[in-house]
């Protein structure tokens, strides 16, 4: 088996324990078993270390710690291949976490319109601002 292979392995058993913890609600374990994968990725795997930052934004917000939540979403935000979802958490956070959601998205609208549409296709659509 070559060592490429076995860290898939590896990452791949440690995103399903990731997910199993979250689908059960243990969102503080969770989210630290989230940033351990986003660590562990290598390089050429700049998505799954989006999608397990993403993931751990989601279950601090389950545990109340939306501040640190809504700074990693729009980290996220400054990737260049960043999907849609980033841009749609983010919106659903400012709506649940402050009175100027509405200016917020439109900010982040703006910003996000200055990177242009990536090479992958990840177009920002209307929608994802909720506006």
């Amino acid at each position: 088996m070559s060592e490429e292979s076995n860290t898939d392995d590896v990452l791949s058993k440690q995103a399903l324990n990731a997910l199993i913890m979250t689908s059960n609600g243990e969102y503080s374990e969770a989210a630290t078993e989230w940033q351990n994968l986003a660590n562990d990725v290598g390089e050429g795997q700049e998505g799954l270390k989006t999608l397990s930052l993403q993931n751990k934004a989601v279950c601090l917000v389950y545990t109340s710690h939306t501040t640190q939540a809504r700074v990693l979403l729009d980290g996220l935000t400054e990737e260049q291949n960043m999907p849609h979802e980033v841009t749609f958490n983010l919106a659903t956070l400012f709506e649940l976490t402050a009175e100027n959601a509405r200016n917020l998205k439109l900010t982040l609208a703006q910003r996000l319109a200055t990177h242009g549409a990536s090479s992958m296709g990840n177009e920002k659509f209307n929608a994802d601002f909720k506006l």
